[in-house]
């Protein structure tokens, strides 16, 4: 927990260390987070499954986790109008695509897809990004 100057509570610990509150400094905003967990294991080993973030308004954004190779990240974001961007990871847990929320009347979902490179034998880093809009590699074209 911890508190501002004025000792107000700003942020709220939960079980294992995970954030439950977020206050803004005016006290009038806040995120609220919930969680579930992959067989409801919440304890120090168990891997969080979802995490709802829920606005002082009511609206509230869910973003879920699933495991890619041997790393757990953030899978898909549903925003609060139900609008979904899923992702998804190579084996390294590098990010390698992103399909967006539907931008025309037929309602394809565009996909940014990202490639990476090496250099000096050891540094990874990304090389392109290719989206239904533009493409860019690391030379800027």
């Amino acid at each position: 927990m911890r508190r501002d100057d004025d000792d107000q509570l700003v942020a709220g610990i939960v079980d294992a260390g995970r954030i439950d509150q977020l206050i803004g400094r005016n006290k009038n905003v806040y995120l609220t987070f919930a969680y579930t967990w992959d067989g409801g294991n919440a304890g120090a080993g168990g891997k969080v499954a979802s995490m709802t973030v829920t606005a002082e308004s009511g609206l509230a954004a869910v973003l879920t986790f699933s495991d890619f190779g041997s790393h757990r990240l953030l899978a898909s974001l549903t925003w609060p109008d139900g609008t979904v961007v899923a992702y998804n990871y190579d084996a390294s847990g590098d990010l390698i695509t992103a399909k967006l929320p539907p931008n025309n009347t037929a309602g394809t979902s565009p996909a940014e897809t990202y490639t990476y490179a090496t250099a000096g034998g050891s540094f990874q880093y990304m090389s392109a990004l290719a989206t239904p809009r533009w493409n860019a590699d690391d030379n800027g074209s």
